[in-house]
């Protein structure tokens, strides 16, 4: 049996970043889950149907966090992900750049969630579909801090 590691992005979202004395300070964010693109209409269709992802009833993933920490030289953002009505703590590590005299901001995130823990139980696929949901976030700005 082959693995196989399937790309997606999500084309509708929108979300809030603020900072403070040049640091994170909070993020929040949502995503349209039916604007899931996997570069397979087919696939698309599936995951974002009742048995998957349901977006009739779930048509948004959410994220807010509470708090921004630093533990052994990295930072992390803590926080909440609600995934078809299921709200889960979650620590992201992330790493922040500041571009062009600081005018621009660079947020890059990766985490990884157990797609159980949001009760993403796909059935008789079950079996075939990996554990763990990689999450990637690359976002960029422009900061209007003073």
């Amino acid at each position: 049996m082959g693995f196989l590691t399937v790309k997606g992005e999500c084309k509708q979202y929108s979300g809030k970043i603020l900072f403070g004395d040049d640091m994170l300070k909070s993020i929040s964010a949502e995503v349209l889950v039916k604007s899931i693109n996997t570069k397979d209409a087919s696939r698309d269709k599936t995951i974002t149907s009742k048995g998957y992802l349901n977006t009739k009833e779930y048509p948004i993933i959410k994220f807010q966090s509470t708090s921004v920490v630093k533990e052994k030289r990295k930072d992390f953002l803590i926080g909440f992900m609600e995934i078809k009505g299921v709200k889960k703590e979650i620590k992201i590590p992330f790493k922040l750049f500041f571009l062009k005299d600081k005018k621009r901001v660079q947020l890059m995130l990766q985490t990884k969630i157990l797609r159980k823990d949001f009760q993403l139980d796909f059935g008789s696929m079950d079996t075939l579909i990996g554990d763990k949901i990689t999450i990637d976030l690359l976002i960029e700005g422009k900061n209007n801090q003073k």
